[in-house]
């Protein structure tokens, strides 16, 4: 055990006891499993039970000490007359806290460490613990803050028992605690913010962990659980579509029909119909996977499911909110790009293997053309004249191209959206589709961002599909340059690029004018949750300011953020260290209040006006139309015309 690291951070902790209680069961009763809502110590004084915290179980004969952090899953069987004490507490550092205590916290924290063990010395432990629960049935203060003078001393008691015993503390799987929170309130409307809360954990650090170990966000994977829970009472059950829809945790039966077809392909109605006593098809990703973060034979936890606020956890949106620049793109760029080979009678006469990586090499009929695309050979109209663009709706608008369809999110850029005008929504995001509307809207060529092929599929269903994984196209030249050549537009594709060389060149002299070369910046994002520091690979002005204008990130943290994939969570303590020359802050908050926070206040940057703050809505886009107006905005900042 890490004793020095544990002490000091309890030694610095603010520390509140938030509740006393003390409990009797009898033979044969259960606690039902119930999440801690605080870190908390069991202490267990009399009989037997058995005890089982976050999966791991232990058997609780006479004394016996048990501790928890906030999030974890209990669960007690009495297998005799059983009495026990929770201590509820809850610990924090000060904002004052060095970076060293803030970072021993985030990696080492003793707060929501598992452990159990049978102490040597008991009664000292019993004495204390029974002197806090009268202490805390009093109203007196001083009985209050006696609670904590005695609570101190029992961490103290705990801590050396438990160390010279030897006893080894477990980190919790937080991923695992999520699957569970997830099975436990599948039909609750859950949120990631929600589970982030409960769990105790920081809400984008978590998401990123989750889908490393499941390979999709916790929303998408709440979604797919909510749908397979649907498709059991379908089929085993006789309850209506509302009934079931609002059983699952929706309260629109038409939301929920549009999205159980969209993932299953059926309406609930025909689903139900056309699988009459058959099994349903799992799409449980928590089975899919066979992650070993479950305990598969437990008994705490069912196999429900949820579905809330995703529309921008999946892949289909990413493309407006990170770029990558890893060896893979060129990779994939180069297995997508389009093969044209010519197209008569409905077959192809050109050698496949003669066919260069590129678009360039096209033999065309007069009408269709043949695109090789990673899902195989699509054939399409040579000159498509009713496109819906899922994604990359601004490469099209830059062409002189205006879809029949797009979703929402995708046309809420302010950068463009006066040229959105008659475009058909399919839905509020690419997670959230109406396939219905996209059949009435009839088009001839469909625009998507996907490397999942059965999502592909639905929607080659419907019209030729084209789709761009995620990450093939490097920058807003590439995007425009290649559909370009997959649209006929070579030219206007051409015109485009130039002009947007050109004018990203000028709106960089014209900051080099007034900003020395050694001036740093730094791009955040701050909510009333959460503080975001990004890298020159995303959104919020990153790219506009290190690519574009071709700025630097202060170098005290650039390997750092490199290495943390261009994302990192900050804590406030540490924003200093962190604070460049220049910020550009994504917030809804003005630069005065800024001015008259104690720890903002205190920055070079914001005290000489060297922040520029917009909205999310300004900050989170960077397809090409709304990257070029980006830097020309912050261009005409920095240069003072502005």
């Amino acid at each position: 055990m890490k004793v020095h690291n544990h002490v000091l951070l309890w030694n610095n902790a603010t520390i509140k006891v938030l509740d006393v209680r003390y409990s009797e069961m009898v033979l044969g009763e259960r606690m039902l499993p119930h999440r801690l809502p605080a870190s908390a110590f069991l202490f267990a004084m009399n009989g037997s039970a058995k005890i089982t915290l976050d999966g791991v179980v232990q058997l609780a004969t006479g004394f016996h000490v048990l501790h928890g952090g906030k999030g974890m899953s209990l669960d007690i069987i009495a297998e005799g007359r059983f009495e026990y004490y929770l201590i509820f507490y809850r610990a924090k550092l000060p904002q004052s806290s060095s970076k060293k205590l803030i970072e021993l916290m985030k990696h080492d924290n003793p707060f929501q460490l598992q452990y159990g063990f049978s102490p040597h010395s008991p009664l000292s432990l019993f004495e204390m613990t029974n002197l806090m629960d009268k202490e805390w049935q009093q109203e007196s203060t001083l009985e209050k803050f006696h609670v904590k003078v005695l609570f101190y001393r029992l961490v103290h008691e705990i801590h050396r028992q438990l160390y010279d015993q030897g006893i080894e503390t477990t980190k919790p799987d937080f991923v695992s605690q999520a699957v569970h929170y997830i099975h436990e309130r599948y039909n609750e409307p859950i949120t990631l913010e929600s589970i982030a809360e409960a769990l105790n954990y920081n809400m984008q650090y978590l998401s990123r962990q989750f889908k490393r170990q499941t390979g999709r966000s916790p929303i998408a994977y709440l979604l797919e659980i909510r749908i397979e829970k649907a498709q059991e009472l379908l089929l085993h059950t006789n309850a209506t579509v509302q009934e079931i829809a609002d059983y699952v945790g929706y309260t629109d039966p038409l939301y929920f029909s549009r999205l159980f077809k969209k993932h299953t392909g059926v309406t609930p109605g025909n689903f139900k119909k056309h699988m009459p006593g058959k099994k349903k098809v799992s799409v449980r990703p928590y089975s899919e996977f066979k992650l070993s973060i479950v305990d598969q034979n437990s008994m705490l936890y069912s196999n429900d499911g949820i579905d809330n606020h995703y529309h921008y956890e999946d892949e289909g949106d990413l493309l407006m909110h990170k770029r990558t620049k890893t060896p893979m793109v060129a990779t994939l760029f180069l297995c997508f790009s389009l093969l044209l080979s010519a197209c008569t009678g409905g077959s192809s006469q050109t050698n496949r293997d003669e066919q260069a990586p590129t678009t360039q090499a096209v033999a065309e009929t007069q009408s269709t053309k043949v695109v090789t695309t990673i899902f195989g050979d699509v054939e399409i109209p040579t000159k498509p004249e009713r496109i819906v663009a899922v994604q990359y709706l601004s490469s099209l608008l830059a062409l002189g191209i205006t879809p029949i369809g797009s979703t929402e999110r995708t046309m809420e850029s302010p950068y463009f959206e006066e040229m959105t005008t008659g475009i058909d929504v399919i839905g509020s995001s690419a997670e959230d589709i109406s396939f219905e509307k996209i059949t009435d809207l009839e088009p001839d060529v469909i625009i998507l961002m996907t490397s999942d092929e059965e999502v592909y599929k639905k929607y080659n269903k419907i019209a030729p599909t084209v789709s761009i994984p995620y990450g093939s196209l490097e920058n807003a030249q590439k995007e425009i340059n290649f559909f370009g050549e997959l649209l006929g537009l070579e030219n206007e594709a051409k015109t485009w690029i130039e002009d947007y060389e050109e004018r990203i060149t000028a709106a960089k002299a014209k900051v080099e004018q007034v900003i020395p070369n050694d001036a740093t910046f730094t791009i955040l994002e701050h909510t009333d949750k959460a503080l975001s520091l990004y890298g020159d690979n995303y959104g919020r002005g990153g790219l506009p300011i290190y690519q574009g204008l071709g700025r630097k990130i202060p170098a005290k943290y650039e390997e750092e953020i490199v290495k943390e994939g261009g994302y990192l969570s900050l804590s406030i303590e540490v924003l200093a260290d962190y604070a460049g020359d220049y910020i550009i802050l994504t917030s809804d908050k003005t630069l005065e209040e800024y001015k008259a926070d104690p720890v903002w206040g205190t920055l070079d940057a914001v005290k000489n006006n060297k922040v520029y703050i917009w909205p999310n809505k300004r900050s989170y886009f960077i397809d090409p139309l709304s990257l070029l107006a980006q830097t020309e905005e912050l261009a005409e900042w920095l240069s003072g015309q502005k």
